[in-house]
């Protein structure tokens, strides 16, 4: 099971391709350089709260929606036998 710094880069990585965001772009929501996202994303350095929190404010949505494994992540639950 993935921790929760692999949930939020993967989520990241999903808002990115979703909203059609680019590295140097969420750089600039985050006010870091291209670079620092680059190390965020490949899971080098991990995302802040600050960097989390000034995401979830552009993106108009609650930090603990940041947090959540995205969809393709959850592994659907398998039946009892």
């Amino acid at each position: 099971m993935p921790d929760i710094a692999s949930n939020v880069t993967a989520t990241v990585r999903q808002v990115l391709r979703e909203r059609h965001l680019s590295q140097e772009q969420l750089g600039e929501v985050l006010g870091l350089s291209q670079q620092a996202v680059s190390d965020r994303l490949r899971g080098r350095t991990r995302f802040s709260l600050r960097d989390l929190d000034a995401l979830a404010r552009h993106l108009g949505v609650p930090v603990a929606e940041l947090l959540e494994a995205p969809a393709s992540l959850v592994a659907p639950m398998g039946r009892a036998s």
